[in-house]
């Protein structure tokens, strides 16, 4: 399941992936797009940077951010704190935790 987030303008700001595990979703892969106007719409190939966030539920990870100018960092984990990104498959209608682009990430770490 995917669920999108967009600027003022209209452009996707966040990109998150659930996968279903068992009998709940896993937060899986989140990919967020910052532009140099979030009042005006841009395609996701006009961010000036990409961040590609992955876990899995042992806690492994990699970070990676894209940069227009070329420039790639990478940033693997192997002892993140993902026990938040669980989520218990919600009555349909009950959409709010799906439609929180921080859910499970710890509070020190949220992007604001």
């Amino acid at each position: 399941m995917r669920v999108e987030f967009f600027t003022p303008g209209g452009s996707v700001w966040r990109s998150t992936d659930y996968d279903a595990i068992g009998e709940r979703l896993w937060r899986w892969i989140s990919v967020t797009y910052v532009y140099p106007d979030p009042d005006a719409r841009h395609l996701r190939s006009q961010a000036t940077r990409t961040i590609k966030e992955k876990f899995r539920p042992d806690g492994t990870g990699t970070v990676r951010f894209d940069e227009k100018d070329g420039m790639l960092h990478t940033a693997k984990l192997t002892d993140a704190p993902v026990d938040g990104f669980w989520l218990d498959r919600p009555p349909f209608g009950d959409w709010g935790d799906l439609t929180n682009p921080e859910y499970g990430v710890p509070p020190a770490t949220a992007d604001k």
